[in-house]
């Protein structure tokens, strides 16, 4: 709470002085903006040209820079229509000077001109540009890329690359307005109809699909299982009929074989290839095969809990939609914080100082503005000049905005990461309930608010729980921003070291998650407090290691087909739709209702994508609750089996069906023991 109140003053701090507008119109790196009348100096130059555009691919390094790209930027009167290198234009013909006359003025000179680069004081290369918003982006006036791409590969700077230019125009937030971006909001306004029927198709679907588990788990489950292992049979065969096709041998199958398979074998591949494919998948096969025998009894133990968390989601059907709540909630932190940080960066101001040359100490500071003035004193005077020193906010706790925009992102990892605490918390607990509930009919109707109620009472758990993720995601972050600050300069070990820390902070993100989810449950079941919750799940998963796997890996590829399926099919429906496979407006009605004419549509790709992209967050948000109740149901099912043993104190709250596939039962199962539990 404490660093809540610090996040939200820090933020207000920066709504009292920053201009996001700032962010729109273009701003050099000495605080000018482009165009800007008032100002002498930039009045005439209304274009922003970026020294070096692939520095601006990098979101952390646009936001530590105080909302620009971490490259010289300086206002232009016109962008540059030409290519020009100081690698290949000009470096080699010093070079060849130097060489030639062997004097050290072409080194000096050299030098003086690297350096020039390395302040910011000059471009090491430009290219062909155009203005999009004020700012010149690469590309020629009349769009032709191919050339663009060409004269490029002419200009034979090898520190430049089309794709290296392309990251960089990605990287721009403000490069938004474009002819086919505006031909595809035209669209939305023509499909969203149809786009609106997509995302509710998508939930019925969901909602649907997740119902139909309760009686087919088992069903899909064996079937996905047994066409993996039919895929691998005949991966096998096939491999082993071209490795015997090539080497002369006699294969089963004769002339079929040959006619459909010999040819291809003949021009695909080598005897060595096919035989190795054939050794790889005869391994694949076999490991299956043993997996699949040891896993047999926990995979039918996997299906019935599936089945089982599928009842408790029937029973608690509000579970369904608490997922529009915690999405309320995220875009809510994610709208905060994106208009924080557009405040930040736009709460600093660029401060100046004097430089003298014939007595560079005598250092004080100076307003640009008025140093811009003609009447100022030193107006011309080559001798004495205002220089851009750095960037400062007017904060209470710092000046160095970069300071608040860690606060603010480690402000929106630790919220977000409580949001999820507080979903996974308020789920398990309704699932846990329902789970330890002997007569499933007593179960109260308003068992998921008796929940979320009851998280209010583990705040310091989820709020301990979230902010180790939070340390672990800003540490990425850093770890992210520092590799890029010192990617020209780092040595392939460092840069293998990085790699690999990189690769240990996603590795240690994702199994806190995991552990925290399983904390959550049991905090959730018990009140157990966080270090106790995640010692526990910890101890019971390592105790069930091949049941949790059997059921991880089963859940894991099933919901993923779900997922897929729902916003694969979705999408399908909105291609055909606009793909005129339901005719046109003049001739079906079912057209004319949705008011969407697909003769008018500019891109039919475009409504597509939009629909897949929500169809699948939407079955997402669906298919988490489902996974979820999966989790908790396990857990429950493990604690069910540590501390009861079936006996008339101690009865199993399980289904008869996981009793019976384990071969245990409750000894007394009479209605007046089952209200004294």
């Amino acid at each position: 709470m404490a660093f809540m109140a610090f996040w939200i003053a820090s933020g207000v701090m920066a709504f009292q002085s920053g201009d996001p507008m700032m962010l729109i119109y273009p701003m050099d790196s000495y605080g000018n903006l482009c165009g800007d009348a008032a100002n002498t100096q930039t009045k005439d130059r209304p274009y922003l040209m970026y020294y070096d555009i692939t520095a601006c691919a990098n979101l952390g390094d646009t936001i530590t820079s105080n909302g620009q790209c971490a490259t010289h930027q300086s206002c232009r009167a016109e962008c540059t229509t030409e290519f020009w290198s100081y690698y290949t234009n000009v470096l080699p013909q010093i070079t060849l000077q130097e060489v030639t006359n062997g004097t050290t003025n072409f080194a000096d000179a050299k030098t003086n001109l690297q350096q020039l680069i390395d302040d910011g004081d000059c471009a090491e290369y430009y290219v062909p540009s155009i203005p999009i918003q004020h700012r010149c982006m690469p590309g020629t006036a009349d769009g032709n890329q191919t050339e663009f791409e060409e004269q490029l590969e002419e200009s034979g700077n090898t520190n430049l690359t089309t794709d290296g230019l392309t990251e960089g125009i990605g990287g721009l937030a403000t490069n938004a307005a474009s002819e086919a971006f505006n031909l595809a909001m035209a669209d939305i306004q023509t499909t969203y109809p149809v786009i609106l029927l997509g995302l509710a198709l998508a939930m019925v679907v969901s909602f649907t699909w997740i119902f139909l588990m309760r009686f087919f788990a088992a069903v899909i489950i064996w079937v996905m299982i047994f066409g993996l292992f039919g895929i691998l049979a005949f991966g096998t065969y096939y491999t082993y009929t071209q490795w015997a096709l090539l080497s002369g041998q006699e294969v089963i199958g004769g002339d079929l074989t040959a006619a459909y398979i010999g040819g291809i074998a003949q021009q695909s591949g080598t005897v060595e290839l096919w035989l190795a494919l054939f050794i790889i998948a005869c391994i694949l096969l076999l490991v299956f095969t043993i997996l699949l025998l040891f896993f047999a009894k926990r995979l039918r133990i996997a299906t019935r809990i599936i089945g089982e968390a599928s009842k408790a989601i029937g029973k608690i059907m509000s579970s369904m939609f608490f997922p529009l709540f915690t999405g309320v909630m995220y875009m809510a932190v994610t709208a905060y914080f994106a208009l924080t940080s557009a405040y930040i960066a736009t709460s600093a101001e660029a401060n100046f100082h004097t430089f003298n040359k014939s007595d560079v100490n005598n250092s004080v500071p100076c307003d640009i503005k008025e140093w811009n003035n003609e009447s100022h004193e030193h107006f011309d005077n080559p001798e004495v000049t205002c220089i851009f020193d750095r960037f400062t906010g007017n904060y209470a706790w710092t000046n160095q905005t970069v300071y608040v925009h860690l606060v603010n992102l480690f402000g929106f990892y630790w919220t977000m990461n409580y949001i999820t605490a507080l979903g996974q918390m308020t789920l398990s607990g309704a699932f846990s309930h329902w789970y330890f509930t002997m007569k499933k009919s007593d179960l109260p109707s308003l068992t998921l608010w008796a929940s979320f109620k009851r998280t209010f009472y583990h705040i310091g758990t989820m709020a301990f729980g979230s902010l180790i993720i939070a340390i672990i995601q800003i540490l990425r972050t850093i770890l992210n921003y520092i590799e890029r600050k010192s990617k020209k300069r780092s040595t392939k070990c460092i840069k293998a070291i990085v790699c690999m820390c990189k690769c240990c902070l996603w590795c240690l993100e994702n199994v806190f998650k995991y552990i925290n989810k399983n904390a959550y449950i049991l905090t959730a079941m018990y009140g157990y407090n966080f270090c106790k919750a995640s010692c526990k799940a910890v101890k019971l998963i390592i105790a069930n290691a091949a049941r949790a796997a059997a059921i991880l890996g089963v859940t894991t590829v099933l919901l993923f087909i779900g997922k897929f399926v729902v916003a694969s099919g979705c999408a399908a429906f909105t291609w055909a739709f606009f793909a005129g496979q339901f005719g046109n407006a003049q001739t079906n009605s079912f057209v004319q209702f949705m008011n969407s004419d697909p003769d008018q549509i500019n891109y039919i790709w475009f409504p597509t994508v939009i629909t897949f992209i929500g169809a699948y967050v939407i079955a997402v948000g669906f298919f988490n609750v489902y996974q979820m109740a999966i989790d908790t149901i396990f857990l429950c099912f493990l604690e069910d089996l540590e501390r009861n043993d079936g006996s008339a104190n101690k009865p199993y709250f399980m289904s008869k069906s996981l009793m019976g596939l384990l071969g245990k039962k409750n000894k007394t199962t009479g209605d007046k023991e089952l209200k004294k539990m």
